[in-house]
């Protein structure tokens, strides 16, 4: 990226935000004028406006949850590539080992282990050390358990109603560990479209950090809803416009 201009980056940044925002309904197999709903939700203002690549995770994850069976190698690439904003993706692996995808599992940790050596070579060893260094740091600590607006994780939400930070830090923990054990057992007689959404929505609810461009793991949790549920009760269309 070094090799190319402020403006090309942030042009290429944006091209690659909204063909994100396509794909994500695409994949879960929405018609056209949902496709067109979700590029033009509210969102999509707060993601070009701080050019966050949230969305294009997001969209790596969709895809890796809806072809794991059918395109495992692929599936497993897209997942390793997703791993730069790992808090979305803390249930993927749990979800995959319910469904029997072993294959894309084993092509995602291969691929995420190639894509640490790939840095290591491309930036020394030393520039592990000194990135994992960063989360004892303590203007780093300030700053992750601050409880900033714009953030709507479970612990920044603990916090903004008063709690400590051992407190937040505790439930976090426990939700995250809870989550993880509702995901591995999620009843196979479920359509595969329901696992998918109930574990996008309960990636955002568990996320360590989920900020206001996370949107698009809720609504892409919702579009997989949708399809399991054609037919939904006013109480969760009223959620569904909330969120929207």
């Amino acid at each position: 990226m070094a090799s190319f201009s402020y403006g090309e980056v942030k042009a290429a940044t944006g091209v690659l935000i909204l063909a994100s925002l396509l794909l994500i309904p695409l994949f879960a197999r929405q018609p056209a004028e949902m496709i067109l709903l979700f590029a033009l939700s509210a969102g999509l203002h707060y993601t070009l406006l701080r050019m966050n690549i949230s969305v294009v995770m997001v969209a790596l994850i969709v895809f890796a949850l809806q072809y794991a069976d059918r395109r495992p190698v692929l599936a497993g690439l897209a997942l390793a590539v997703a791993t730069v904003k790992p808090q979305y993706g803390w249930l993927v692996p749990f979800f995959l080992l319910n469904s029997g995808a072993y294959r894309c599992f084993a092509v995602a940790a291969i691929g995420t282990v190639f894509l640490v050596a790939a840095s290591v070579l491309a930036f020394g060893w030393e520039a592990w050390p000194a990135f994992l260094g960063i989360f004892s740091d303590p203007d780093f600590k300030k700053y992750a358990l601050g409880v900033t607006p714009g953030s709507l994780s479970l612990q920044a939400t603990i916090g903004k109603l008063g709690g400590s930070d051992g407190l937040r830090s505790t439930i976090q923990m426990i939700a995250m560990t809870a989550s993880a054990g509702v995901v591995l057992f999620l009843p196979r007689r479920w359509s595969r479209e329901a696992r998918i959404g109930v574990m996008l929505l309960a990636s955002a609810a568990v996320a360590s950090s989920f900020l206001y461009y996370s949107w698009s793991l809720i609504c892409a949790g919702l579009l997989f809803m949708l399809l399991a549920m054609p037919r939904w009760p006013v109480s969760m269309q009223a959620i569904a416009g909330l969120v929207w």
